[in-house]
């Protein structure tokens, strides 16, 4: 006999096991385990570092390469992936399933600490990434700005971010895509080379000279007092008045001269290069080009150089024997 004709010969047996489970469907049911986030485990961990300025293969001779080596010490892995690309290294880790996600973002913390003082001394410290639900948003919220465009990010912070971080439960809220306020800085190509100057240096002494500086302490009585040099900018006009010396370790800041051993300087701002040496600048070169001999003051730093001292004294005895002329 089969089972179709089995319950149609016995429909009491059959309601009963119909009955049955349904029953034990809406036992399971009230048991069964519901989240609208549930906890996924993963078992993937992402680090990105940040090189500024350098290319692919910078990226992968002297970040991404070191970083690997050393990444492939961590317990449990099973598989390392990486890629580089300009100012960005990003290296995925795969582990075995059934660890501890957050032993094993330690162990990699571990490893980036023991690896940091290989890297480049512009490379940014590395990110960890672990992938879960709690990094997921909840809600996105978009914005829009027909004016101030340039200050949106300050009116999203202050007046959006700030009152939604402070509701109970809300874990972090983050703004993405809105143009931060920045000051762009841009130099003369010609006359950089002019100045013996570079973006680099350039960009290393905006960022000395914008930033505060602790002084120490201080006692007065039974009072300490904590000194502190306030140099970070307020206005982007204080820009114009920073001071940009082109003097390097190894030669001196002036001039060259064509058709002359010897430079004209030394500069100290880019204002007085424009408004005096470069005047100075040209009728040297215009007296050197005519054959005249110059008596200027040699460079001192000019590496190989040994003849800067007799050449700045026959420079004094010239101008001592013109002032007794006249």
């Amino acid at each position: 006999m089969s089972l179709y004709e089995g319950a149609v010969k016995k429909p009491i047996m059959t309601s009963l096991c119909f009955l049955a489970v349904v029953i034990f469907g809406l036992f399971s049911l009230s048991k069964l385990p519901i989240d609208l986030y549930p906890d996924i485990d993963t078992n993937t961990i992402m680090v990105m570092t940040a090189y500024p300025g350098a290319s692919a293969s910078d990226i992968e001779n002297n970040v991404t390469r070191p970083l690997e080596n050393t990444l492939n010490a961590v317990s449990n892995l099973k598989h390392i992936t990486s890629r580089s690309s300009e100012n960005m290294s990003l290296i995925t880790l795969e582990f075995e399933y059934g660890n501890d996600i957050d032993v094993l973002t330690n162990d990699v913390r571990d490893k980036l600490d023991m690896v940091s003082s290989q890297l480049p001394d512009d490379v940014e410290n590395p990110i960890i990434f672990n992938f879960s639900t709690d990094r997921i948003p909840i809600g996105l919220l978009a914005v829009q700005a027909n004016e101030s465009q340039s200050a949106l990010y300050k009116i999203l912070d202050d007046r959006v971010v700030n009152p939604l971080a402070r509701i109970p439960g809300v874990g972090t809220v983050s703004i993405s895509g809105a143009p931060q306020r920045e000051i762009q800085v841009y130099c003369d190509p010609s006359k950089l080379e002019a100045y013996n100057l570079t973006i680099e240096t350039i960009s290393s002494i905006i960022g000395a000279e914008n930033k505060n500086i602790p002084g120490g302490n201080f006692d007065i009585g039974s009072e300490t007092y904590a000194l502190r040099v306030e140099g970070e900018f307020d206005d982007s006009r204080q820009l114009a008045d920073i001071v940009v010396d082109s003097c390097v370790p190894l030669v001196d800041a002036s001039v060259p001269l064509k058709n002359h051993f010897d430079k004209v300087g030394p500069l100290s701002t880019l204002s007085f290069v424009t408004m005096v040496w470069m005047t100075i600048t040209t009728v040297a070169e215009i007296l050197a080009d005519r054959g005249v001999h110059l008596y200027i003051h040699p460079s001192h730093n000019v590496p190989g150089d040994t003849t800067a001292h007799e050449r700045l004294d026959a420079a004094i005895a010239e101008y001592q024997r013109k002032v007794k002329c006249l």
